[in-house]
């Protein structure tokens, strides 16, 4: 058994190599076969001529009268910027009457206790 698996190992090394040069030789002969390249003629100057663009007459000059005077305002006083509080810092959201209620809603529950009767 012994031999014969051997003489199959043989047979299949001998055919890879075989395909694998059959391979080797195509690819060789595809690199070095191309057709040969005529010199091209060296590249003439190319020139583009436009027709020349039709213009329509020049806008009329109307006889607008001047506007009025334009005055530059003065600059307003420097003025301290009031500061604002972020919007959870609000009064209507920190004195709401129940924690997750916006205050227009809180606005309108009735007070603890006293529930519709």
């Amino acid at each position: 058994m012994m031999a014969e698996d051997l003489a199959d190992l043989r047979r299949w090394v001998m055919c890879g190599a075989i395909v694998v040069l059959a391979h080797g030789a195509i690819a060789a002969a595809m690199v070095s076969w191309r057709d040969e390249i005529d010199p091209a003629e060296p590249a003439a100057a190319i020139v583009i001529e436009f027709a020349p663009v039709p213009v329509g007459p020049a806008a009329p000059q109307t006889e607008i009268p001047p506007g009025p005077e334009q005055v530059m305002s003065d600059a307003s006083p420097n003025q301290p910027v009031e500061s604002r509080k972020p919007w959870w810092q609000s009064a209507s959201y920190t004195s709401l009457a129940e924690p997750g209620v916006h205050a227009s809603a809180a606005a309108e529950l009735p007070p603890s206790g006293q529930e519709g009767n």
